[in-house]
Order: structure tokens, then sequence, then C-alpha cells
């Protein structure tokens, strides 16, 4: 599947699925929890199928980082702000961390580019297919300042330079 047929398909899910929500909001049907959990969801679905995705796609390019007990290490998203606290509403951007559990580079045997890039490839490729504005629209905004750093951060780091940075600065 092609990135802008993913771009697309995500985007009409969106446009969907925030249709249902303006209905069951402006006729009463659902309490506005209900609503701002619901656009959580929808915000933490897209973001799950673009990881997926993603990741597809940068391991068939470069390969897999494997754990120590030969399991894939995956990239990490932690949401922040409206989303982090499950109340996102229709016109909020996500707040976004990405991270990845730590690697032994020395025992990545199948990995043609380390850790460090392989997972911003990744956490790239997501930002654009839910941030981009096509044709049909964008999925999310998506707010990176709130990372370890901020804008000048790495757009991912490992999760034992994400503690450290939690416990140092945070």
């Amino acid at each position: 599947q092609q990135a802008d047929d993913v771009k697309k398909a995500l985007r009409v899910f969106r446009q969907r699925e925030i249709l249902r929500l303006i209905w069951r909001d402006i006729t009463s049907f659902s309490e506005t929890h209900e609503i701002l959990a619901e656009t959580s969801a929808l915000a933490i679905a897209c973001i799950r199928q673009s990881v997926r995705y993603a990741t597809k796609q940068v391991v068939a390019k470069f390969g897999e980082p494997v754990l120590q007990n030969g399991k894939p290490a995956t990239l990490h998203v932690i949401a922040m702000g409206k989303l982090g606290g499950d109340e996102l509403n229709l016109s909020s951007d996500i707040d976004l961390i990405f991270c990845y559990p730590d690697v032994d580079q020395s025992k990545q045997i199948n990995l043609k580019i380390d850790a460090q890039w392989f997972f911003t490839k990744i956490a790239q490729q997501v930002i654009s297919l839910l941030n981009e504005a096509t044709e049909s629209g964008f999925v999310f905004r998506v707010d990176m300042r709130l990372r370890p750093f901020g804008e000048s951060g790495p757009m991912v780091m490992s999760c034992s330079s994400l503690y450290d940075y939690w416990d140092k600065h945070a």
C-alpha cells in the first residue's frame, strides 16, 4: 500500500468519525465528556494505524531492531496535553513524544542503520501521515514541542534517555 493511499484512508476515516461525533454533539445524544473521550480514541486509532504502516515501511527498507529477548523493538508514542488527558476536542492538535526501548546496537545483525535513526524514520512518517495537509485535508495536527528539550531536542529518544530527562529536568 502506498503512503498516499494510507493518508487518504486515514483522512476519510477521520472525516466520517468527526461527522458522527458532531451529530451526536449537536443532537445532545452524547455528553461533552463522551465526545472528548471518543475524539481521543479516534486520534489513538489513527496514531496506531500510522505507526503500524510506517514501521512496516521502515523495516522493509532497513531491517528491524530486536530486544535482548529477540522480540522486535517498537516505537512508543506518549500522548501529552488534551490527548494525554483523554479530553481531545474536535479542533485540538495532538502533542506527542516518541521513544523506543533500549536496544544493544552490537546485537543488531539485521538492522542497516542505528536504532535512533530507525525510530526517527518511523516518527517522521507517522507525523507526515497524520499532519500533512492533502486534498483530503489532514488527520490531526501534530505538535512535537512538548518533547524533551522542545524543538531543539531529538524527535525520538530511548526510553532510558527520556526517563533520565524527566528525572533531571522535569
